[in-house]
């Protein structure tokens, strides 16, 4: 697929595919996540996403909000550990207001005290259903254990107490401090020509001062395995194992994705759905993930059962680890691992909205774009032999860490 690439003076970047489409997508980037925060602003970058949208110099939340929905669009934003996204799906013809909101909304934010307030009462309220949620609550404990502390263990939410104590000043700091050219990519995938849009967005961002603010990395220390247990006030016993593996661009980086993918990716085919749930009838819901950042990684296992079913769950599990690593997959069962994960691939990448999505995240991550016809040559390297060998490497019982939240009663 083409892209068009161009860099602005200031630093910020943009990449462009143009579409024949009555519908146009624009996301914008910014490498500022929670583990920019300082010791003490835990939930800092997302509560500023939050309250981006509460109001600039010359508009006020409605205002806001309005210029883009009075057109029918589509506005949202989200937060990870490691950037922030705003992203809009809109009519053609509407390129340019939606290009002026964003540069309206990164470059002249006001936060007003009021909104500041009546916001954190939605994000303390949404803390609180994370922690009432073992679902939830327990891979964010799970990734504060595994990274031991490091700010990519800490909750994108941060706890009731930081949010409680975030003001005004905090905000604005955030911004002067991480929002810079530098730090900010635009993609784009909509009808107008590359050229046009150059220009559009030249015209909106030119303000930014070409601040060279690049994130000081610090990448988490592996260290010894845990197993933790914790008392929940809940019906079923929740468990998650899991493993420190590698970056998002290391070279066993689809590999793994693969792997994961054979053993309990999204299919009701996989491995630990087919054993612990269709053969035993263990669990209602297991799944395995492959999680990657800029300089870290880590692979875990999900399930919930009944307390008295916890032990004989993990077994199967670490059964079904081991014979990925005596067993090598025979040619029909690599051949249908690879169409299901690249089906799944080219399925996501054909919905605009979602292709713009994992070009910014891939752009972030790997400092390139693998397309789906990138993916299936690098997928279709992969051979049964490199997925024993990776499975060996990495699927080490006595490096998994295991955390349990077990019913108090």
């Amino acid at each position: 697929m083409n892209y068009w690439f161009h860099e602005f003076l200031n630093g910020m970047q943009l990449l462009h595919q143009e579409i024949h489409s009555n519908v146009s997508h624009l996301a914008i980037f910014i490498k500022a996540g929670s583990r920019d925060e300082q010791p003490g602003k835990e939930g800092l970058a997302h509560f500023v996403e939050h309250n981006l949208f509460k109001g600039t110099k010359k508009r006020n939340a409605f205002r806001v909000m309005n210029r883009i929905e009075a057109v029918g669009a589509d506005f949202n934003a989200y937060t990870t550990k490691e950037e922030t996204c705003l992203y809009a799906s809109f009519l053609s013809p509407y390129y340019s207001r939606v290009v002026e909101l964003f540069s309206d909304i990164l470059l002249n934010s006001s936060f007003p005290e009021k909104e500041i307030e009546n916001e954190k009462e939605v994000v303390l309220n949404e803390i609180a259903s994370c922690d009432e949620n073992p679902d939830e609550s327990i891979l964010d404990e799970f990734e504060n254990l595994i990274f031991d502390h490091h700010p990519l263990g800490h909750s994108i939410l941060g706890t009731a107490t930081t949010v409680s104590k975030f003001n005004q000043n905090d905000l604005k700091a955030f911004i002067q401090a991480i929002y810079h050219p530098s730090r900010i990519l635009l993609i784009s995938a909509g009808n107008i020509p590359r050229q046009l849009l150059t220009k559009l967005i030249a015209h909106h961002f030119e303000k930014m001062p070409g601040i060279n603010s690049l994130r000081q990395q610090n990448p988490p220390e592996v260290l010894p395995s845990f197993c933790a247990k914790q008392y929940r006030q809940n019906h079923e016993a929740y468990c998650i194992m899991g493993i420190r593996t590698v970056a998002a661009n290391h070279q066993h980086s689809y590999p793994l994705s693969l792997l994961n993918n054979i053993l309990g990716g999204a299919s009701m085919t996989s491995r630990l759905n087919l054993s612990l749930r269709e053969k035993h009838g263990l669990t209602y819901c297991v799944e395995s993930n492959y999680t990657s950042y800029s300089d870290s990684g880590y692979l875990y296992i999900y399930f919930q059962t009944s307390p008295r079913h916890i032990q004989s769950a993990i077994q199967l599990i670490y059964n079904e680890i081991k014979a990925l690593k005596t067993k090598k997959l025979g040619s029909l069962q690599l051949s249908q691992a690879k169409r299901q994960y690249l089906g799944q691939a080219f399925i996501s990448w054909d919905i605009p909205q979602n292709r713009i999505l994992n070009m910014g995240k891939q752009m972030l991550l790997q400092d390139k774009i693998y397309d789906p016809e990138d993916l299936s040559l690098i997928i279709g390297q992969i051979s049964a032999k490199q997925l024993q060998e990776i499975a060996m490497e990495y699927f080490i019982p006595d490096r998994f860490n295991t955390l349990l939240y077990y019913p108090d009663f």
